[in-house]
Parts: C-alpha cells; structure tokens; sequence
C-alpha cells in the first residue's frame, strides 16, 4: 500500500472514531443511553484511537539517539500535557491547586485520554530506544512493556489512581496492538493482500460485524462485574477496531475519504472542545427516550450545533500560537 493512502485511511479511521466520540456525548450527556447505540459506541471509541495511535508509533524510524529521544518525546509532553493541564486551569481555576492534585489520581475528571496516550507513548518510546541503543534489542523492548505492565496492574490492584493506572492498563493493549499492526504489515505481500482483498474482504467483513452485533447486544458495553464480562467487552472492542478499519479500507478515494481524512487530523482540537456543548439543548433532565421522535431530534440537532461551534472555535484558535499551543499543545 502506498505511503499516502495508508495514511490517509489512518486519518480517515481518526475521523469515524471523533465523529462516534461526538454523537456517544450527544446520547450520554442527555441521558439517552439505550444499551446498544451506545454501548456500540463506548465498545469502538477509544479502543480505537489506541489502535491507530499505537500503529503511527510503529511508522516511525529506529529510536537510535537520545538526542531524537528527546525530541520525540518533549514534542509528545507538549502535544498531550499541556492541553490536559491547560483545561484543569480554565475549568477550574477558582479551585486551582486541589482541583489538578485530585484530577492526577482521579483523571477521568479531565482529559483523561491525552494522559493515557502520554504514558503509554513514554512506554513506547523507551522500549524503542532501549530496543535500537542498546544491546538488549528485542528482549530489551518486550521487557519494558512487561515491566510497565506489572507495575501498573500492582498501582491499580493496591487502589492507587494516581495518572489513570486503570486507564493505562486497560488501553495497553490496544495501542501496543496497533503497533504490532503495523510492523506486521511489513511481512504482507502486496500480491496476498489484493487476493484477500478481493475475494475474503466482504466476508471477513461480514463475519466480524454479526460478531460484535452479537456482542453488543448480548452484553452489557458500560460495565463489567467480572472477569469473564471484561473479556468479552475487551473482544467486543477488538471485533468494533476491525469493523472500523474494514469499513474505512472499503471506502473509495473519494470526497467521503477525503472528508474523513479531513476531520481526523483535528481530532486532538475536537476532542477538548465539543463536549463543552453536549447539553447545550438543556434536554438532559427531560426523559427522552433515542428511540424516539424528540430523542432522535435532540441528538441530531445538538450533534449539528456541536460541530459547528467546535469548528469554528478550532478556527478561531489556531489562528493565534498562544491558543493553538495552550488549549491543542501544537507550536505551529
């Protein structure tokens, strides 16, 4: 596959998973969960975006210097650490110093999101480097996310939330599956790829979409009360990613792609902005129902408002760099 279609379905794949993100908080902040719609969403949204963050790590060249180390990761620390804290400032500025210490151990009060993929981007980039610097190699790389790993599930399993160990632990996989992806993308041969393309691609589609229709369905996407429901809506997340990326490769280039392309490269602007205006109907105490007239409504008409007003503040503040660097973490 070309450079520029792989990336192109990438950003096509962030601008499916942003747009789920923006109708999830269209239903759930009016209080419209229905058990399906929704539970569909929540098993996709992030999942996903760990995938796709976790395959662009594995596009990148040999970590083989401290100095690009360095570099990598101070532009990951303010792309991600600056927008998280920028908005605990803005949201809470009143209440400032306790407001940030109780956000670091309970983060799903913030954007929890950016310090996940922070931590777990630290990960990678340090196993990556011990990987190429080093004489450990493999080894070396395959023991650093095995080392992080225990440590996290110890911090979690003591009660201990401190930067989202929960969070962290959970996505891991996701991300470090995207950039297994990735390198395994590498070994397939053009040739296989189009005969799987054209003769197993509708197929497979298929297959995987009565999977995860079957599981959503089945059970409950929100909440797991053991071992065995946290499986199947880890495996429900894994049959979404698929679906997703089966369904965005089946695309035509075309002004759909493109226009998903598109979306996606804001997705960092869109996701701090648009939950800001999820209840900006005030239908959240009204009791409506999606499948219904007025629920239906409510969703489509915040969803509009939504992104028109998150379009235009992501074009209002990128156009000073303060803004740009402190509510989106980009220096250009």
């Amino acid at each position: 596959m070309p450079k520029s279609k792989r990336i192109q379905n990438l950003d096509a794949l962030k601008g499916v998973t942003i747009i789920l993100v923006m109708i999830g908080h269209c239903i759930v902040w009016n209080n419209m969960q229905d058990g399906i719609v929704y539970d569909a969403i929540k098993a996709i949204q992030m999942p996903l975006f760990m995938v796709v963050s976790g395959y662009t790590s594995g596009m990148m060249h040999n970590m083989d210097s401290y100095v690009l180390f360095r570099q990598k990761l101070g532009k990951r620390t303010i792309g991600y650490l600056v927008p998280f804290f920028t908005w605990i400032v803005i949201l809470h500025i009143k209440e400032l110093p306790q407001e940030i210490i109780a956000t670091l151990f309970q983060i799903d009060r913030g954007l929890w999101f950016l310090m996940t993929l922070f931590i777990l981007t630290v990960i990678m980039y340090t196993s990556m480097l011990i990987r190429d610097k080093t004489r450990f190699g493999k080894v070396g790389f395959l023991a650093v996310w095995g080392i992080s790993a225990a440590l996290l599930l110890l911090q979690n399993r003591a009660g201990n939330g401190f930067l989202g160990a929960g969070f962290t632990i959970y996505y891991m996989p996701f991300y470090f599956g995207g950039y297994v992806i990735c390198k395994g993308y590498r070994l397939y041969r053009e040739k296989e790829a189009e005969h799987i393309k054209k003769h197993t691609n509708y197929l497979i589609t298929l297959f995987v979409f009565l999977l995860f229709l079957f599981l959503v369905v089945r059970f409950d996407m929100i909440v797991a009360n053991n071992k065995i429901e946290l499986l199947l809506q880890v495996l429900a997340s894994i049959a979404g990613c698929l679906l997703c990326a089966q369904l965005v490769m089946l695309i035509p280039n075309g002004k759909i792609k493109e226009f998903l392309s598109f979306v996606g490269k804001y997705t960092l602007e869109i996701y701090v902005l648009h939950y800001h205006f999820a209840t900006i109907l005030g239908m959240q105490n009204r009791g409506l129902k999606l499948y219904s007239l007025p629920g239906i409504a409510c969703v489509a008409i915040t969803f509009v408002l939504m992104s028109a007003l998150t379009t235009g503040l992501i074009y209002i503040f990128k156009k000073f760099k303060i803004t740009n660097l402190l509510l989106f973490g980009k220096l250009n």
